[in-house]
């Protein structure tokens, strides 16, 4: 890396992980240089009809206005933690007005928040559970929520959000949760 070197191989059978790790950890071409030589490279995979669409993961207002001063091909997807708890309208507002759906990871708070009592509340007044209340929040914005889950019931559960809708008073109601409720870390704020 120190050396100018971009072409990275690693897999197990070479051993080589944890040296690449740390070589990409300590060199100078870190953040924008990295971000916008991997979007180049998607860009040819899509432009040669090896991938339909490109998207990015984890990036804030400032990460995709880097990219789009920078890119052919703008991307389908921003890939972000959101949820009531953590509403991130000022990368909702940048996706929207540059036509980039918001995909949702940990829609469910990983669990956090299904105890809260005014989440509880609003499922019990729409019949369905805390989870489900989510999940539709997130359609009802037009994100598409990616719950996780290893249980056959709850995965049953996750789909069964498109028989109710949430009024707009109580849209409204979970719109004011934010309180920028992250579940590990947030990397939209990052180089």
């Amino acid at each position: 890396m120190a050396a100018g070197y971009r072409h990275i191989d690693t897999a197990t059978i070479y051993g080589n992980e944890e040296s690449v790790g740390k070589a990409i950890v300590q060199s100078p071409a870190r953040g924008k240089d990295l971000r916008l030589a991997s979007w180049k490279a998607l860009e040819k995979l899509k432009k040669d009809g090896k991938v339909k669409s490109i998207g990015v993961s984890n990036y804030g207002k400032h990460h995709l206005q880097e990219l789009l001063d920078n890119c052919t091909i703008k991307p389908a997807v921003n890939q972000i933690e959101i949820t009531p708890y953590l509403a991130r309208p000022d990368i909702v507002d940048f996706c929207s007005d540059n036509d980039i759906v918001i995909e949702a990871y940990s829609p469910l708070t990983m669990g956090e928040k299904l105890n809260d009592r005014a989440l509880q509340l609003m499922a019990k007044k729409y019949g369905k559970s805390p989870a489900q209340i989510l999940l539709r929040w997130s359609l009802q914005h037009h994100y598409v929520p990616l719950p996780k889950s290893v249980r056959q019931e709850r995965i049953i559960s996750n789909t069964q959000v498109f028989d109710f809708e949430i009024q707009k008073a109580d849209m409204d109601i979970l719109d004011s949760w934010d309180e920028y409720f992250v579940t590990e870390w947030d990397p939209t704020k990052y180089d």
